[in-house]
């Protein structure tokens, strides 16, 4: 999502015209599925990785230069940025833009759950158990004990939709 975030923001911010590199159907290295293509902004903008040999690269690992990025995209008509833009300084103020081509509209039976969440004391757990597990995997008791722990705090005010 990040990186089709940066492509939204560069889209909004230097008037290009971004093809997000993909391959829908294939699964990668840690059994992932493809689920971009959940939103229809961005599944629109999807190509073959193939669409992208002969291009120059750029590599923002180590950062993004705005006037750089925009004498790049008047020079060249074709650009592979490669990156993982993990931080909304890549969203050059392009925030609401990036919102809207996020947004699910949820089926009304998914509405009616997420009521029922609202009115309750819910919380959400997210156990992340594949690419990371180099880094060893929490045990259970550190869940117990986390969820244990939010739930002797004071309850916070409720959600607003």
């Amino acid at each position: 999502m990040f990186q089709a975030a940066f492509g939204i923001a560069i889209e909004r911010r230097f008037g290009a015209d971004v093809r997000l590199l993909a391959e829908p159907g294939r699964r990668d290295a840690y059994n992932r599925r493809y689920l971009l293509d959940r939103f229809p902004f961005v599944d629109a903008r999807v190509v073959a990785p193939e669409a992208a040999a002969g291009a120059p690269a750029y590599n923002g690992e180590t950062g993004v230069n705005e006037e750089a990025l925009s004498a790049l995209f008047r020079q060249q008509p074709r650009v592979a940025l490669h990156g993982y833009w993990q931080h909304e300084r890549f969203f050059f103020g392009q925030d609401e833009a990036i919102a809207a081509a996020f947004q699910l509209t949820p089926s009304p039976d998914l509405g009616r759950k997420a009521e029922a969440l609202r009115a309750g004391a819910a919380i959400g757990v997210h156990v992340r158990r594949t690419e990371y597990g180099h880094h060893g995997l929490a045990t259970a008791d550190y869940y117990r004990n986390a969820i244990a722990a939010s739930a002797a705090r004071p309850a916070p005010r409720p959600w607003s939709a």
